[in-house]
């Protein structure tokens, strides 16, 4: 998982005054993290940055739609009409699927606190893991 030390080595000395007062977990009307509109509008650099600050990447917009599910819905309709687009969300996917968030995150994976996933593992059910999550999303998006 992508931590504040990864921030400073990119950044330098920049990195505290680039996350003092930052609110990285405010929501908007819809219920989406920063996180979760990073990721689904394909911007890594934002997505890494946020992840780095402690970005919980098992929040869930208002519906309970978490931001891996959300992520491959803009995947499958970019597929079909932008190139680019499908290129920048799959590598903000990718990111996530790398830093452990889960397919469908349920309400105790939304509000754990990040030593608490840590020490417990992938998720809250501990018969839900994250390779058999990308690997089962990943068939549908790529084609080998």
């Amino acid at each position: 998982m992508y931590r504040v030390g990864f921030l400073a080595k990119v950044y330098g000395e920049q990195c505290p005054e680039l996350l003092q007062g930052a609110q990285i977990h405010m929501r908007d009307r819809n219920g989406d993290t920063a996180l979760a509109i990073a990721a689904v509008r394909g911007f890594r650099p934002a997505a890494t940055t946020l992840l780095a600050a402690g970005a919980n990447v098992h929040s869930r917009d208002f519906s309970g739609l978490g931001i891996l599910g959300q992520t491959f819905k803009v995947l499958n309709r970019a597929k079909k009409e932008d190139e680019k687009l499908y290129a920048k969300v799959l590598s903000c996917f990718v990111l996530l699927t790398d830093s452990n968030a889960i397919e469908e995150p349920t309400e105790l994976d939304e509000w754990r606190t990040p030593d608490e996933v840590i020490s417990k593992g992938l998720a809250a059910d501990d018969s839900t893991s994250v390779p058999l999550a990308a690997s089962s999303l990943y068939g549908h998006l790529i084609d080998l």
